[in-house]
């Protein structure tokens, strides 16, 4: 498999397999990683610069996602419920876990928990449209094409 980095990592058009949207979230979170890492050990030195590469790892998840949205058929909106829906939770569940009752934050936690796996399964789990849909053509096309070609006899 073939895969334009470019058009991955930075464009939001166009769709996207799973196999690629898997490949760009373990590469977006190795990054993410080693940006952390250089932040926690450089302290304000890099503090300008690391905030650029987590705008643009952050940029990045977005455009992945979006495009294996569109792969589902589903507008790239679908992020503010899935992805950035868990973050947001997880964010007010930390600030707010000391001042919020027991009952509460475990209510929420279940929440962003079943959020967090409804989006693995819906963009990582579940294929994509078998043809082509109003954001393009089926990037697996090819590979199923291949396929029933092997399978029927000449």
């Amino acid at each position: 498999m073939q895969i334009n980095w470019p058009h991955l990592l930075l464009s939001t058009s166009g769709r996207i397999t799973r196999t690629e949207w898997w490949i760009g979230c373990i590469i977006l979170l190795i990054v993410f990683g080693i940006a952390a890492a250089l932040n926690w050990l450089a302290g304000i030195s890099l503090a300008v610069v690391l905030l650029f590469v987590f705008l643009l790892i952050l940029y990045c998840a977005l455009a992945v996602t979006a495009k294996r949205l569109h792969d589902r058929d589903r507008r790239g909106w679908w992020i503010l419920m899935f992805p950035l829906g868990f973050v947001v939770l997880v964010s007010v569940l930390s600030t707010l876990s000391e001042y919020v009752d027991p009952t509460l934050y475990y209510a929420l936690l279940a929440l962003t928990l079943i959020i967090a796996a409804a989006a693995v399964a819906e963009l990582g789990l579940r294929p994509g449209t078998a043809a082509t849909n109003r954001y393009g053509a089926d990037p697996l096309a090819k590979v199923r094409s291949d396929k029933e070609t092997a399978r029927s006899p000449d």
